[in-house]
């Protein structure tokens, strides 16, 4: 039932200014013959070239891989020689896109690392928000689900930095796709929905309609046949208010879907015959010929075998053309291949020479400098190395101070903890243990003397009552430091405890979600681990003002991820350092010393995320 829609977002569509100038350069928009003539013009400056070759590049994006990365190369080239830094890194994430359509995902990553670390220098904030996505597509496609919601929660807090209210709804459509990968269908949901709340707010049909196109299918896995139609029918709406044809045809198909799930062939076959139409008006044939196989099924589960095999033979022959169209492209490909090879050839004779003379000119240059400053150099070499040497010496003791205060602050954090488990069973076990046999004397006592007049009775109650509060209090204190619960049973049943007692707390709703916690962890992991959930689940209550609190503990083969989100007040996390008493840095501090890592997600009046990660070994 999924629809995977080619809907023009505009999420990161850009327009620069140098692609207008290759434009008007061009006398045409996106004409390649064009550029192509300008790039032969006498005497054309570097920074022209630099943005003709960027626009051929991109004029044969996704039609012509070998041209789109070799036009790059050359815009890479001459952005290095004019020092535009904006063209290279557009250039190098253009080379990205050739390798995911080639599958070569690792490199492509690659490739957007390397725009990604010019876009950080340059402070472009929304060219980072893009590249985060860009690299998170490319790890979700690879699988690794963890990096690849990393980089999509680091793209979406960009996005709400910026005030970039589409990137704000599809990254949360993106990070729900993640959660629905792994099977938690009911995060998925969440942040479908959050998607869906913005696309609304900044009113943009597009954004909307991914968001809806998502709900609906979640329902429609449930076989929830209401509820996936109300969101289906709703992306239609926009479909034909955008005249979105492609969309129309999906949304359609996606109804009758549902409709045959839920056995109402008739309003089933309506909507495939709607689509069967627009299909055939657009020439659609790929759409058409997976639509002939639904209308088949949908006729067959009605009991009409009639229609059901005419349908199907349309299947096969529609099948049939479209495998001999594509033997006959392939055909002509090889034909075009051939005719264009001489073509390629003399682009890669004319980069082999501009390359060659840009060599020649930087050698000469260099030639040119050295001479004049080799006499300097012979100065500045006794002091330089005198320099380094200092510089090497104080690296060498910096770093063995911050080895020593790392050993240290890990040797306190351990300490803590075990003197945190002795003084819990002490109070428990010792204290507790005699202020028990106390009260048990003391009855004894009442049991074997009569307590005469009412002074004397009341003092008595008084006394019992006073060690029934110290058994009370020692207990609890002991269960603070370490809850038996934790220490018999682990992590889950103790956090489960844990969030037992909040539940009941007047305008604040608690949602607990644990997957795959079947094996106890090491017990100092377990202790730190419960501590930073306490304490952070601590600090919502009291400063966050939230009213829902979701907390979740996945276990995957080599990672425990650790989830905490409210809707309160939020925080300015760059000023995370600034803030006084143990709180935040206290939890950074014990994450690390388990080897783990703590991510805030926040910003002021749109709640709090806290994510950690802690590797298990």
């Amino acid at each position: 039932m999924a629809k995977t829609l080619p809907r023009n977002r505009g999420l990161f569509s850009l327009l620069f200014y140098f692609l207008f100038v290759a434009v008007s350069l061009a006398q045409s928009n996106r004409d390649i013959d064009s550029l192509e003539k300008i790039l032969k013009t006498p005497g054309l400056s570097d920074e022209k070239k630099t943005i003709v070759y960027y626009g051929l590049s991109k004029n044969y994006l996704n039609t012509d891989d070998k041209k789109t990365y070799a036009y790059a190369d050359s815009a890479i080239l001459f952005a290095e020689k004019t020092h535009n830094n904006k063209i290279k890194s557009e250039a190098l994430s253009l080379q990205g896109v050739v390798y995911k359509n080639k599958g070569e995902f690792q490199k492509a990553i690659d490739k957007h690392l390397l725009a990604l670390k010019i876009k950080e220098a340059r402070q472009d904030s929304m060219g980072v928000a893009i590249c985060y996505n860009d690299i998170g597509v490319l790890n979700k496609v690879m699988k690794n689900y963890s990096k690849a919601l990393g980089y999509y929660r680091q793209s979406n807090l960009l996005c709400r930095q910026i005030h970039l209210g589409k990137g704000v709804a599809q990254t949360y459509n993106n990070i729900g796709t993640i959660f629905s990968a792994l099977g938690n269908m009911d995060s998925a949901l969440v942040y479908y929905k959050k998607a869906l709340t913005i696309a609304e707010e900044i009113k943009s049909n597009t954004a909307i309609s991914t968001a809806c196109n998502n709900i609906g299918e979640y329902y429609g896995n449930l076989n929830n046949h209401e509820m996936a139609l109300v969101y289906f029918k709703k992306c239609l709406s926009i479909d034909i208010e955008e005249e979105n044809v492609y969309g129309m045809i999906m949304s359609y198909i996606n109804i009758g879907s549902v409709y045959t799930q839920a056995k109402k062939y008739a309003e089933a076959l309506s909507n495939y015959s709607t689509a069967e139409k627009l299909c055939i008006q657009n020439d659609e044939k790929p759409m058409l010929k997976d639509l002939y196989w639904s209308m088949s099924e949908c006729y067959a589960k009605s009991n009409n075998k009639e229609e059901a095999y005419n349908y199907l033979l349309k299947y096969k022959l529609l099948a049939e053309t479209l495998q001999t169209e594509e033997i006959n492209k392939n055909i002509l490909d090889v034909e075009t291949k051939y005719q264009s090879e001489k073509k390629d050839l003399e682009i890669a004779k004319h980069q082999a020479e501009l390359k060659t003379k840009i060599e020649e000119a930087r050698i000469k240059n260099i030639i040119i400098a050295s001479t004049v400053i080799v006499s300097f150099l012979v100065l500045l070499t006794a002091f330089v190395f005198y320099r380094n040497e200092k510089i090497k010496q104080k690296a060498r003791q910096d770093a063995e101070l911050a080895a020593q205060k790392d050993i240290r602050s890990k040797a306190i954090i351990e300490a803590e903890e075990k003197e945190r488990v002795r003084i819990a069973r002490d109070l428990h076990d010792g204290i507790g243990q005699l202020l028990s046999a106390a009260k048990l004397n003391l009855s004894s006592i009442e049991s074997r003397f009569e307590i005469k007049g009412t002074e004397q009775q009341s003092a008595f109650k008084n006394a019992v009552d006073l060690l029934d509060e110290s058994v009370k209090e020692v207990r609890a204190v002991s269960h603070n430091m370490m809850p038996n619960t934790l220490l018999k049973l682990g992590l889950a049943s103790a956090v489960r405890e844990f969030i037992t007692k909040i539940q009941n707390m007047p305008n604040l709703k608690v949602s607990l979600e644990i997957i795959g916690m079947n094996e106890r962890l090491e017990q100092e992991k377990e202790s730190i681990l419960y501590r930073v959930i306490q304490e952070v689940v601590s600090n919502i209550i009291k400063h966050a003002r939230a009213s829902e609190l979701v907390l979740q503990l996945i276990r995957h083969d080599k990672e425990l991820t650790i989830i905490i989100e409210d809707n309160g007040v939020g925080f300015d996390t760059s000023k995370i350092n600034e803030f006084g008493g143990i709180g935040l840095k206290n939890i950074i501090s014990r994450v690390e010393f388990i080897n783990g890592s703590v991510h805030f997600d926040s910003t002021p009046g749109r709640g709090t995320s806290v994510v950690i990660d802690v590797a298990l070994t």
